[in-house]
């Protein structure tokens, strides 16, 4: 007895409702998806690293080849947006306060502020071991924001506690902490 006395024998895949075609021609699509808290960024450059080593074990006339869905995942560019955008904050906030205070021992106070503050994040989310994603990019953009208003803020306090003839302590303690001056009528 034979296969064919018993029901209908074809020669093809198990599953023939599903393929995979690139410009035209039969192909095998795989899709690679990380697990939930991987970096997506560090999986998409492992992947990309080893497809030389797959493209060498395949027999001869079979290709590898990125399609249009092989691309950095969305939030890469913002990774890179979000860098140029702090180390031009950075620059911009100690160029204007420096221009318009002309005054070297004021400026320094948010030039190191900020870059302390970024650091001090990302050494969180080290030891914490989170990475970074569209979310936490927003994050951090906002607040490298407050970090900065806070800052021009109190050196905006100090400066004018000084100018109004408190010594550099005063002035710093009181600027520092937020007071006001009191203007006493006489």
């Amino acid at each position: 007895m034979r296969l064919a006395d018993v029901g209908r024998v074809i020669d093809s895949v198990e599953n023939d409702k599903t393929a995979g075609w690139t410009d035209g021609v039969p192909s095998v699509v795989l899709a690679i998806q990380r697990q939930p808290g991987v970096n997506t960024v560090e999986v998409v450059d492992k992947v990309l690293n080893l497809l030389p080593s797959f493209q060498a074990e395949m027999p001869a006339g079979l290709t590898i080849r990125k399609t249009g869905r092989t691309a950095p995942p969305p939030f890469a560019p913002s990774v890179n947006d979000v860098q140029f955008t702090l180390v031009l904050t950075v620059f911009l906030v100690v160029m204007v306060i420096f221009l318009f205070l002309r005054n070297l021992s004021a400026t320094v106070i948010p030039s190191l502020a900020l870059p302390m503050s970024i650091l001090g994040t990302f050494a969180v989310m080290w030891v914490l071991n989170y990475t970074l994603d569209n979310m936490s990019l927003m994050a951090i953009t906002l607040a490298v924001g407050f970090v900065v208003d806070d800052a021009i803020v109190m050196l905006e306090n100090i400066v004018r506690h000084m100018e109004n003839g408190q010594g550099r302590a005063g002035s710093l303690a009181r600027g520092s902490r937020g007071d006001r001056l009191h203007h006493h009528v006489r």
